[in-house]
């Protein structure tokens, strides 16, 4: 394909729309998720503390940290046996979702500014498996998000009001 200049004609698509609308979907759960969980003030503060610790360390400075470099945040399952697990890099606002099913499993990497709920940067590290499968599981585990924000918000979250037991 050459230079498209306006009036040369209709411009085709050059990407792959499965794999984008993957990859956007599951770049905006990890924003939701992120969301989701940092408006939970006991959570803030635990990964300030822990991110305190570690961005002075040799694992922050170096590009791709050290396994066991990370700090779990929160994790979903399924009754399917399914996880997502969302977990916070060694350097500040340096996040990584990773969903295990059986039908494709994926990482995805994200810099969130925990402090504005900001979304910075998005990655599609790696993926495995059905896109097809892919593309449901986003779209469930975005409604499941969803649903979390809209219970915690009406709950009165943040000591507004007592939580409600199950």
């Amino acid at each position: 394909m050459g230079d498209y200049e306006v009036g040369d004609g209709p411009v085709e698509w050059v990407g792959d729309p499965l794999r984008d609308t993957l990859t956007y979907r599951w770049i905006d759960n990890a924003r939701a998720a992120l969301e989701l969980i940092f408006l939970d003030d006991a959570v803030a503060e635990r990964y300030e503390d822990w991110i305190v610790r570690h961005e002075g360390s040799e694992a922050a400075n170096d590009a791709g940290g050290a396994e066991g470099d990370s700090m779990v945040l929160e994790q979903w399952t399924s009754e399917a046996g399914g996880a997502v697990i969302l977990s916070a890099g060694p350097r500040r606002n340096d996040f990584v979702l990773d969903v295990l099913s059986a039908g494709f499993e994926a990482s995805i990497g994200v810099l969130f500014d925990v402090s504005t709920h900001d979304l910075i940067a998005g990655t599609l590290n790696n993926f495995s498996g059905n896109p097809e499968a892919g593309l449901v599981g986003g779209a469930e585990f975005g409604e499941m998000i969803l649903d979390e924000e809209a219970e915690l918000l009406t709950s009165g979250m943040n000591g507004t009001a007592e939580d409600d037991e199950d």
